[in-house]
């Protein structure tokens, strides 16, 4: 198995940290965004429902894939975790081009799939611009 020295170690970690940071903050950005708008629907005639509706469901799907990178990354800290965790265990050439392969493609999805909750949320704050300009002119 290859050694990693201390820096790199570092480096790993910061990176794991970042990310699971921003997921978190998509993630409570738009569970707030649901709980508001979803009450807004309830309670108030004045919103346009069409435009929060489609708020409420960029919020959803921006929640999902990032929850879906949390079980991409669980899933990928479990089968690593398996391996070491089996006695003198090596892979092979072809298990460890394989092994890499997969980490690298799934590691890309999950670049995207953060990459899509991005742009979600900037769209979602169109919206919410949007909603408010349009209560703010028919008041």
């Amino acid at each position: 198995m290859t050694e990693i020295n201390p820096v790199e170690q570092y480096f790993f970690q910061k990176t794991s940290e970042t990310s699971y940071g921003l997921w978190n903050a998509i993630l409570t950005i738009n569970g707030i965004l649901i709980s508001a708008f979803s009450l807004v629907i309830a309670f108030s005639t004045r919103f346009n429902i069409a435009l929060t509706t489609i708020l409420v469901s960029f919020c959803c799907l921006s929640m999902l894939f990032i929850l879906w990178n949390y079980i991409s990354t669980k899933h990928h800290y479990l089968i690593v975790g398996k391996r070491l965790s089996t006695p003198n265990y090596e892979l092979n050439e072809s298990e460890r081009k394989s092994d890499i392969d997969s980490s690298f493609r799934r590691h890309k999805c999950n670049i995207y799939r953060e990459n899509i909750a991005l742009v979600f949320l900037l769209i979602e704050i169109f919206l919410i611009v949007l909603i408010v300009y349009k209560v703010k002119t028919t008041t």
